[in-house]
């Protein structure tokens, strides 16, 4: 079995120098819940020197953690650096998730449980953990991301948020290219919103994504059904939250 890739983009700022931290919990995270084979590929987005973030990046190479290690010298942008992800990607499905999510630890692992629901439903091309958060707005309120059907341990969506994607190479495969900076990338992205969706759809695959696995993003405040005001949660609560569409909103 081919390692399936897991492309990590990151960029850490003086103003924002807490993305460091949320970086080590998310490779820390990945490194011990999740069990199953992977070739981890961390691209710095030329992150402000004098942080640590180099030195980090390369001691996770040293010791393992991670397999393959790119440092921006100057700043591409995220969508950038997906593509040069996707080119540098030989699995399929392919991960794609920010520096700032964490993967819970559960059984089967998160990762096992994304590559069962591709082998048992071909028709997603799209198949994510879920998010507590906004991300996903009940689809009676008009949500651009709201929840469409439940398809086994599926829920049909309209979008995704960038927040361990699993997608199959052929969503991502024959896009038209563009130069940028010398490099070809594809163009129009797949940002890990609506356009990586589109793009699924146009060639004939569904979204969705995990009803009851959830992974936990740094940088959202999360909504509950049992607490009608926004709570800030902690990655210890993911095993209790409830399906995105009985949140409140």
């Amino acid at each position: 079995m081919i390692p399936i890739d897991i492309i990590i983009t990151t960029r850490t700022t003086r103003d924002r120098p807490e993305r460091l931290g949320y970086l080590k919990q998310c490779l820390s995270r990945l490194a011990e819940y999740t069990r199953a084979p992977c070739k981890i590929t961390v691209i710095d987005d030329a992150s402000d020197p004098g942080l640590g973030v180099q030195k980090y990046l390369n001691d996770m190479k040293r010791y393992g953690v991670i397999h393959e290690y790119i440092a921006r010298e100057e700043r591409w942008g995220q969508r950038a650096n997906l593509n040069l992800g996707f080119e540098l990607s030989q699995s399929d499905p392919i991960i794609f998730t920010d520096d700032d999510v964490l993967c819970p630890n559960v059984n089967p692992s998160w990762l096992r449980q994304i590559l069962h629901a591709f082998k048992n439903y071909p028709e997603f091309g799209l198949i994510a953990l879920n998010s507590p958060g906004k991300n996903y707005i009940r689809t009676d309120q008009g949500g651009a991301r709201g929840a469409i059907r439940k398809v086994g341990p599926i829920t049909e969506s309209r979008a995704l948020p960038g927040h361990m994607v699993g997608t199959r190479r052929v969503v991502l495969e024959g896009w038209s290219y563009k130069t940028h900076k010398g490099q070809d990338i594809r163009q129009g992205g797949y940002f890990p919103d609506s356009q990586r969706c589109g793009r699924a759809r146009e060639v004939g695959l569904r979204v969705g994504y995990l009803t009851d696995t959830f992974c936990f993003h740094c940088g959202d405040i999360p909504v509950r059904a049992d607490k009608p005001v926004e709570t800030i949660l902690t990655p210890q609560d993911m095993e209790t939250l409830r399906p995105p569409e009985e949140w409140a909103w």
